[in-house]
């Protein structure tokens, strides 16, 4: 017992060593989702510390580091993209170093938040115009506030040309942590993950409130009943009535090494024809593409949308079916889009729309790390990265004018905003929502895949609408309205495709 007490006297006097801990504890969750717990007890401690005698700069330090080190936990899947197969000339070694060049600065321009929640929270417990009681009350809503001023600085610090400044970026909030749990998806539904983020702190500050009024037994045994029961209670979810719509979504394996060749591009156009014949045969409602499948460019002339429906609609005798495609779309000034087409076999019509959010890196190079890259003497390959990326925000929008029975098309990286689903909900009802993705740029990142699961699983429930999604390098799934996550039944296997099938 004695060894405890020193061991424990050391580790309060070590304030960095504690702020790392505390920071795994709230980066743990995001790399093993069972570790969500410790995240808890990471706020709890967060709580004690700005309400201590701590000054300004002390509190500011470590609570900025703590935030680096949940967002280091946050943005580990970055290490999916190894090796850059896309980025020609860079050796293992340079990749390495860029990735966590990466890896490291995207989890410090987020963690800047910590500075705002650190600097707000200790002057309200320094000054004496509100009572103790509020100031611990007032956390939770501080605390949410840091989270998206992180994402506003990191869209600042990866802006580019064609990007805009926005707050989307939600991973490492902690609300994520809470999604985690049965208890927590049910709540899911009515604020979203800002909702579970406000919740986790709140309940740090209870069980804080608790340990000051109790003894360290009595804060145990209440942090143990809370963390069970949040393990343990399993709400009846509202059971999701089908609305009778058949949707059939086409998953694609073409690699970003395939994508780099001629043949390769070849092979992927006539795979994806193949695929979208057989899928039309079968007469779903709707047949949904990956992202950037390029089914109206490889097919049809893209620039006469009217007569490439006209053309689908003789190929394909007249049918009803709606296919939702997206493609690479360059205008001629040089500016260059992600453009959804919705083959519309009921209006027999072809509607168009642009993907708004920018994935950095992937669809655009940032400014910062442009002039870094440069620097280091990458001129060439930074030519042929633009070259094939390069993409803007485009100037066709989704809108009140489409038709009620179309879904929203929630484009790949567009997920990651807490508010996607929900501000597609605004201009119209929706039957659901189609998210095409592509995760060519990658290897297996189920990190990724685990965190975006758990994104689209809490949209799903905020939003209270059906999102499926069809994949390149990924698995189409659908995600229903009461949590649930369901992978459809495989229909059909051919070469580079598979076909699933799903009712709504």
């Amino acid at each position: 017992m004695k060894l405890y007490t020193v061991a424990l006297e050391w580790l309060k006097k070590t304030d960095w060593i504690q702020s790392t801990l505390v920071g795994l504890c709230l980066g743990a969750g995001f790399i093993v989702p069972l570790l969500w717990p410790f995240g808890i007890l990471g706020l709890v401690w967060i709580v004690y510390l700005v309400q201590s005698e701590i000054s300004y700069k002390k509190g500011i330090s470590l609570l900025v580091f703590i935030f680096g080190i949940k967002y280091l936990g946050s943005l580990a899947w970055v290490w999916g993209a190894f090796p850059l197969t896309w980025f020609a000339g860079m050796n293992p070694v340079l990749q390495v170093v860029a990735i966590s060049l990466y890896w490291v600065t995207s989890s410090l321009w987020l963690a800047w938040g910590g500075l705002f929640f650190a600097a707000i929270s200790i002057w309200l417990f320094k000054q004496k115009y509100f009572t103790h009681s509020l100031n611990l009350f007032l956390l939770p809503f501080l605390w949410l506030g840091a989270e998206v001023l992180g994402a506003l600085f990191f869209s600042v610090f990866t802006s580019g040309f064609g990007s805009f400044i926005q707050t989307y970026f939600s991973f490492g909030m902690v609300g994520y942590l809470l999604g985690n749990t049965a208890l927590g998806l049910f709540g899911a539904a009515i604020g979203g993950v800002y909702g579970l983020s406000l919740a986790a702190v709140f309940l740090a500050v209870v069980l804080f409130f608790i340990k000051q009024q109790t003894s360290m037994k009595g804060f145990l045994v209440a942090t143990s009943l809370v963390l069970l029961g949040l393990f343990f209670i399993n709400p009846s979810l509202v059971t999701y009535l089908p609305q009778g719509i058949e949707v059939i979504v086409i998953d694609t394996e073409f690699d970003a090494i395939l994508l780099k060749t001629e043949a390769g591009e070849l092979f992927r156009d006539d795979t994806v024809a193949t695929a979208v014949n057989e899928a039309v045969l079968l007469k779903p409602d709707f047949v949904l593409l990956p992202e950037d499948s390029r089914y109206l460019s490889s097919q049809y002339n893209s620039l006469y949308p009217n007569q490439a429906m006209s053309v689908f609609q003789f190929t394909h005798a007249n049918t009803n079916t709606a296919v939702i495609d997206s493609g690479r779309y360059t205008t001629n000034t040089g500016r260059t889009y992600l453009r959804a087409s919705v083959f519309d076999g009921q209006s027999k019509k072809m509607w168009q729309f642009d993907k708004q959010y920018l994935v950095p890196q992937g669809e655009y190079v940032p400014y910062v790390y442009d002039f870094v890259l440069r620097m280091l003497g990458y001129k060439e390959e930074l030519f042929s990265l633009t070259q094939n990326s390069g993409y803007m925000a485009g100037p066709l929008m989704q809108t009140a004018d489409l038709p009620a029975y179309l879904p929203a098309v929630l484009f790949c990286f567009e997920s990651v905003s807490p508010k996607g689903v929900s501000n597609l909900k605004k201009d119209r009802p929706i039957p659901f929502v189609a998210h095409p993705i592509s995760h060519a740029w990658f290897g297996s990142p189920l990190l990724l895949w685990q965190q975006l699961d758990l994104m689209l699983q809490i949209q799903a429930r905020f939003g209270g609408v059906p999102i499926v999604s069809a994949g390149n390098m990924a698995t189409g799934k659908l995600y229903l309205p009461n949590g649930k996550i369901e992978e459809g039944e495989v229909i059909s296997l051919g070469e580079s495709y598979i076909l699933r099938e799903f009712s709504l």
